[in-house]
């Protein structure tokens, strides 16, 4: 198509626009000139006309996002959408400020106009507007850095300040007044987004940055900072201490040594498991929490925090060992847990576990023994035969689904596991139990003439259908890999 027929066709296109009542056409138009208008002043012209004088929003927004594709660095384009932003409706403003985020980068005049506009309205989704704006456009800016920190401090809506903070974030300012300002967007938020958010930026850019760790420090030790709607108990807490740990954990060492407030105990505790794996410091700190929360809550944390950073660790792993016949049951359980995954590959662990199974009364312990068995990377026959010690006593759908599922890790070719569940294949009532048993005896059995004998009479007597696939395909893969 030649010159002369592409502006013949945009003539024709500017035409509709000032003479169409119809938006399907106007729109349809609008589109189509953000496809062949740029560089063209007649195309712009016409559509900053169309965007500043239709009634119709969804019109106005094809209008600005086709002034998006062509209104580069085009001040024209660029103040006429800036106006727009505090005379149209809240969603036309979002499609606004993703075009100007386009189309006028680094562009000095727009920066200011905005900066001027952030200060001199009162408009909430006007100024989220603008701070999402100058996160693209005001890199390298100070009149956009001090705007953004502006709208922060002076904001009354949680979303512009989580707004200013991302875009802060986005141009790259880590300098003390726009720390601080991130801070503040902490201190003051009140949804969960706001306050991840500024303290996932502060992990990155307030790296033992002093005022900030004392500020989320007080924050953290205030007890009352719950600025989270609709989330549980010291959830707030729970992050900032997590923050404080990343960005400077000799603080959140200190507190731990030095704190003795059982609300927080399990908060610090969490935190540590945040230091670097192997940190010493935090290691030792965790030991000396150990003895002091008389609730399960706290105890599960520490040694959850301590699966995180002390795997191997001897003394911790000597430690849990020391306190594990101290403990009530449900401490006794996250020990159990702790150990196994601490000591996966510690023989005195194993035969710590092994003893216990014979002794342990509590069905949540039970179960955690069984799960702890299948999480060591050292096993014994003596384990899968204190396992299955505990599949005869114990009555329990949930633990003879661990049990199983840990024996098909540690029982495989095991002849006493295999003759077990021979055993106990005939007296199962309970269908969980029952398909649990034959998955498992196919497992551990391939190979085994006796699991696949006993396999074989189950099929022969079976009634149900559902069983007999079960069965059937069991079988023909154990036959398969015994050839």
């Amino acid at each position: 198509m030649s010159n002369q027929q592409d502006q013949d066709n945009i003539n024709f296109l500017i035409q509709q626009l000032h003479t169409s009542q119809e938006n399907l056409v106007l729109k349809q138009v609008a589109e189509r000139l953000g496809f062949l208008g740029a560089g063209n002043a007649d195309v712009i012209n016409a559509l900053i006309d169309l965007v500043c004088t239709t009634q119709d929003e969804p019109t106005r927004w094809v209008g600005i996002q086709s002034l998006g594709k062509i209104g580069t660095d085009n001040n024209d384009v660029i103040q006429t959408l800036i106006k727009q932003l505090s005379t149209v409706q809240p969603p036309t403003r979002r499609v606004i400020a993703q075009n100007l985020a386009k189309i006028a980068v680094c562009n000095e005049q727009a920066i200011t106009t905005l900066a001027n506009l952030a200060r001199n309205t009162s408009d909430e989704v006007t100024r989220e507007a603008i701070a999402y704006t100058l996160g693209y456009i005001g890199k390298g800016s100070q009149d956009a850095i001090q705007t953004l920190i502006y709208l922060i401090h002076n904001s009354s809506y949680d979303y512009v300040r989580q707004t200013s903070a991302k875009s802060l974030k986005r141009i790259e300012d880590t300098s003390q007044d726009t720390i601080n300002a991130i801070v503040e967007t902490a201190r003051t938020a009140q949804e969960y987004r706001t306050l991840y958010t500024a303290l996932s930026i502060l992990e990155q850019i307030a790296v033992g940055n002093t005022d900030a760790i004392n500020k989320l420090t007080e924050m953290l030790l205030s007890g009352n900072y719950e600025p989270i709607r609709n989330y549980q108990k010291h959830h707030g807490q729970r992050l900032i201490a997590q923050t404080i740990a990343k960005i400077d954990y000799k603080t959140i060492i200190r507190l731990a040594e030095n704190n003795r407030s059982q609300e927080l105990i399990f908060i610090l505790a969490e935190s540590l498991g945040y230091v670097n794996v192997g940190h010493l410091d935090a290691i030792n700190a965790l030991i000396k929490l150990l003895p002091l929360p008389p609730d399960e809550i706290a105890i599960s944390t520490i040694v959850y925090s301590l699966e995180k950073i002390a795997i191997g660790n001897p003394d911790i792993i000597t430690v849990l060992i020391e306190v594990l016949p101290r403990t009530h049951t449900l401490i006794r359980s996250a020990v159990i847990r702790g150990l196994s995954t601490i000591g996966a590959n510690n023989q005195i662990v194993l035969r710590t576990l092994i003893d216990l199974a014979y002794n342990v009364q509590d069905l949540e312990e039970r179960r955690a023994i069984a799960k702890a068995f299948g999480k060591m990377t050292v096993t014994s026959s003596e384990a899968v035969d204190a396992l299955i010690y505990l599949m005869r006593i114990c009555d329990d759908h949930y633990f003879w689904r661990l049990a199983t599922e840990t024996l098909q890790k540690i029982g495989i070719g095991n002849k006493n596991a295999i003759a077990t569940l021979i055993e106990l294949l005939p007296t199962l009532k309970s269908v969980d139990y029952w398909d649990a048993v034959v998955k498992t005896l196919a497992e551990i059995g391939v190979g085994n003439s006796a699991a696949i004998a006993a396999l074989t009479e189950t099929l022969s007597t079976c009634q149900d259908e559902n069983h007999r696939r079960l069965l059937t395909g069991l079988l023909e893969n154990m036959r398969e890999n015994q050839s």
